[in-house]
């Protein structure tokens, strides 16, 4: 086996990891009615604290990328996955316990996210860059796929049951241990060059951060809640959770493999496409009078997520120069993590304000905001004019531009 195709198996492996803290969204209900005292917003940080503390660790990969060697910090990813996710199959009796092992799992995921794309960029030669990195994003939805499922099933016994998902980041930690490279850090001056659009670090990138905070704050009321709705209105049971949750991967995976062939016909507005889908599919699932509804909307909400989140760093990238695109991207990266983070609190206490404290609730509050969003985006037309300003190309390494 060559060391590039070592380099693959294992850089995907990992990337299968990025989307874990969702493998226990099928067993919300479960859990919360193992702890009846404790609000619906505090079962749901659960998946929003790993979004907090992978921002802390994207800034720790950026301090460290230069002084240890990329495997030994990519190692470290999966390691405390395996720790975090799997140490609540055996301590059951503390939800306080539960959030503390979700921020060590979503150290992990932070580390695996920020440190794959140094990984592709030092071990993947630069003439299959691009196309490795598009198979990099399908395996972000595959691995949410297998685990969720996986998930989904096991939590049949119990809730606990659940978390021992969480083997399958012990199997990547031994795969990457043998099959990945060892590669030094990465110094200063030595990120590749990328697409020049502009000079600065401007309103544009702010804005796109904000919408990145609201998208994913919005997006997240779908694994958060769909569950509690499902088995609450008497839809289904845990199974039919995870379905649902699965589904709405699956629609993220066939968005992902179709967006470059249907993008020519919304790119000026395909973020106001992005918040418009999101919210009409959460109006969708609110009013499913069976789980059959409930699929096709789980479908388009993960649809939209795919639209989202492709077109937000193209549109970084032709908004900054090279020498600005880190920090753009930082910028970015930290606005989706906090909106993953304040999804709970702030869509269930506007869900408490104006209708109810349950599923539904949220959904529809979540669904309302992103339509306004949308409507926001058309008729501002953030995004035709960002790219009127660009120059519609992309420069790659070896100097050869590539018209849109």
């Amino acid at each position: 086996m060559n060391k590039e195709l070592k380099s693959k198996i294992s850089i995907f492996s990992l990337t299968m990891l990025s989307m874990s803290a969702l493998a226990i969204a099928p067993s919300f209900g479960m859990i919360a009615g193992a702890f009846p005292d404790a609000g619906m917003a505090s079962i749901q940080m659960l998946t929003a604290i790993p979004s907090l503390t992978s921002l802390i660790a994207a800034f720790a990969v950026g301090k460290l990328a230069g002084q240890l060697s990329l495997k030994k910090l990519a190692l470290f990813g999966p390691l405390l996955i395996f720790l975090g996710g799997i140490a609540p199959f055996f301590v059951t009796g503390s939800l306080a316990f539960l959030l503390v092992c979700a921020g060590i799992l979503g150290l992990g995921i932070g580390i695996i996210t920020n440190i794959t794309p140094l990984l592709i960029t030092t071990l993947i030669p630069a003439e299959d860059r691009q196309a490795v990195m598009g198979q990099n994003t399908a395996f972000v939805s595959i691995g949410a796929i297998v685990m969720t499922m996986i998930g989904g099933n096991l939590a049949q016994q119990g809730w606990n049951y659940n978390y021992l998902v969480y083997i399958l980041a012990g199997v990547i930690l031994i795969l990457a241990t043998v099959l990945l490279p060892s590669v030094r850090g990465i110094k200063n001056g030595e990120a590749p060059k990328v697409a020049a659009g502009g000079e600065k670090l401007g309103m544009p990138i702010w804005v796109i951060a904000l919408l990145g905070i609201a998208f994913l704050g919005l997006y997240n009321v779908f694994p958060n809640n769909v569950a509690l709705f499902v088995e609450g209105n008497g839809l289904g049971d845990t199974a039919n959770s995870a379905m649902a949750n699965t589904i709405g991967l699956v629609g993220g995976l066939v968005s992902g493999l179709l967006l470059g062939k249907m993008i020519r016909f919304f790119q000026k507005y395909s973020f106001a496409v992005s918040f418009g889908l999101l919210g009409l599919s959460m109006w969708l699932l609110n009013v499913s009078p069976n789980i059959a509804c409930v699929y096709v909307a789980c479908f388009l909400i993960g649809f939209s997520l795919s639209i989202f989140m492709s077109q937000a760093p193209f549109a970084i990238s032709i908004s900054v120069s090279g020498m600005k695109m880190p920090i753009a991207i930082a910028v970015y990266s930290a606005g989706t993590a906090i909106g993953g983070f304040i999804s709970p609190v702030l869509v269930n206490g506007l869900a408490d304000l104006f209708l109810h404290e349950d599923a539904g609730s949220n959904i529809v509050i979540a669904g309302l905001i992103g339509v306004v969003i949308c409507i926001v985006l058309v008729l501002s037309r953030f995004q035709e004019k960002l790219l009127q300003r660009s120059s519609f190309g992309i420069v790659m390494e070896e100097g050869v531009k590539i018209d849109e």
